[in-house]
């Protein structure tokens, strides 16, 4: 029969001795409980047997370097915290006289890591330091806006056995993704994967999230370029190395030259020269829907406006997409919208052409596919590429996530034999709808959470065609991004 007996923890710990406040418990083989005190930063061990306290002691502080401790939109690795107390949250046996602590933090502040202890020590066997914090970072899945709280919060710790492999799971509550790391000796833990949850280069890493455009770059197979959206604030043009697995940022090019640059970059096309088109979507009352020109370095060289009567007509929902074509005094540029702007027809949005030679601007109409999910939302564009010989590909979705997502898919169309039409000179002319590619299987492989933003479509010099998704900056979101291969062009397109 069950029984309980009280085990009494007060006047152990340094801090709030008087009060402890356990807060997660395992059990090893041994029948030796460990027991986190998180807000008296405090670890005691119990024979449950005896119900007696065997040993405890205080967890200590960490020093961190290179870490985020600025709330302000943009993930900067440049701050540092001293003497924080560790503060555990979960704990786990890794074998009958080790455990490892995942320290979250309290009110005090937060480690942003984990340790690994002996049951007959205070002294840490191991401490991640920054690296869990990088990890996030490493990987997109850092969360900007708890900087200057606890940051990627590791909560949860688990050990597990496969074969002869130990592996320890590091859970994060705010980044939404488990890192894990092989155990080879107490002391030199391995960072092996990052996995993602429900709801790289040596050095310092580079930051990236929120993804929301993709180009190849028209001389390399391996190498695509993206940008982040107005989530975060200094817009960058982020390369990305497709050759390894899985994909690396290897590089990001901040925008110069714009003053502000209040940019919501949602488009990205790469000109014969190496430089940039790039698309930043307005916002009713502040910004205004603009094509940027840049070069490879990242200096703004122009900003080209719509014309006054067509951004009259704006809504929110505007530039999702920028495609270059030609060369020169021929060199045309494509821009997508994501919906219906005022007077256009229901279910039908602009695809934009701007000739930078004369200044020209002139429109056709993209039909837009019915919505699909039980759960409603609206559908639009999210992506503009061109393939070659006036065909481009779009990216068309709805605004569904999980299981109510329905459309996620890509379409052609050409713009062969059709004049597109200046605002105010008449109706715009209707591109037709030709060869589709449903990427909701793709989506759904990975069996977890689907993704809402299906954001990026790049080709690259080899025919290779890739997809990312947006991962909204980790805000109340999954938090992860899926940049996959979708296959060679003439699978994908038939072309």
């Amino acid at each position: 029969m069950w029984t309980t007996r009280t085990v009494d923890l007060t006047d152990l710990a340094e801090v709030f001795g008087e009060d402890p406040e356990p807060e997660y418990v395992d059990i090893n083989q041994g029948n030796i409980a460990a027991v986190t005190l998180q807000e008296n930063n405090h670890l005691v061990y119990v024979d449950l047997r005896s119900g007696r306290v065997v040993n405890h002691y205080n967890l200590g502080t960490v020093d961190l370097t290179e870490i985020d401790t600025a709330e302000d939109d943009v993930i900067r690795l440049t701050g540092s915290l001293e003497g924080v107390p560790r503060e555990p949250d979960a704990v786990t046996w890794i074998d009958g006289m080790h455990v490892a602590t995942a320290n979250e933090g309290d009110w005090m502040g937060g480690s942003r890591g984990f340790t690994i202890f002996s049951l007959n020590s205070s002294m840490p066997i191991y401490d991640v330091g920054n690296g869990y914090e990088h990890a996030a970072v490493r990987h997109g899945h850092y969360p900007e806006s708890r900087s200057e709280n606890k940051g990627s919060e590791a909560e949860g710790v688990e050990h597990a056995r496969y074969g002869a492999n130990d592996f320890l799971f590091v859970g994060s509550e705010r980044g939404n993704f488990v890192a894990v790391y092989q155990l080879r000796g107490r002391s030199e833990p391995e960072f092996v994967q990052l996995l993602p949850t429900m709801n790289g280069p040596e050095g310092t890493p580079i930051p990236w999230s929120a993804l929301s455009a993709l180009v190849g770059d028209r001389a390399s197979a391996t190498t695509l370029y993206s940008v982040h959206d107005s989530y975060y604030k200094e817009p960058k043009i982020y390369t990305i190395d497709a050759s390894a697995l899985p994909a690396h940022v290897t590089a990001a090019t901040t925008l110069t030259g714009c003053g502000a640059c209040d940019y919501d970059l949602e488009g990205i096309a790469q000109r014969a020269d190496g430089s940039f088109w790039l698309a930043s979507e307005g916002k009713s009352g502040t910004r205004k829907n603009l094509l940027i020109q840049a070069q490879a370095d990242g200096t703004v060289t122009a900003e080209v406006e719509l014309p006054a009567s067509v951004q009259a007509l704006m809504k929110n929902n505007g530039f999702e997409g920028v495609a270059v074509v030609g060369d020169g005094e021929e060199e045309q540029v494509f821009v997508a919208f994501q919906r219906e702007w005022s007077g256009d027809p229901a279910g039908m949005v602009r695809i934009g052409r701007y000739i930078p030679a004369s200044g020209d601007w002139a429109f056709y109409y993209y039909p837009l596919g019915p919505v699909e999910s039980a759960a409603g939302g609206w559908i639009g564009l999210s992506e503009l590429t061109y393939l070659g010989n006036d065909t481009f590909a779009v990216i068309e979705r709805d605004n569904q996530r999980g299981a109510d997502a329905s459309v996620k898919r890509l379409y052609t169309f050409s713009v062969a034999g059709l004049t597109p039409v200046a605002q105010g000179a008449g109706g715009f002319p209707l591109l037709t709808k030709g060869t589709m590619f449903d990427l909701l299987p793709g989506l759904q492989a990975p069996k977890g959470w689907v993704q809402d933003k299906a954001e990026g479509l790049g080709v690259t010099a080899d025919g290779s065609v890739y997809m990312v998704t947006d991962n909204d900056g980790v805000d109340d979101s999954t938090g992860e991004t899926q940049f996959q291969y979708l296959g060679n062009r003439a699978s994908v397109f038939g072309l």
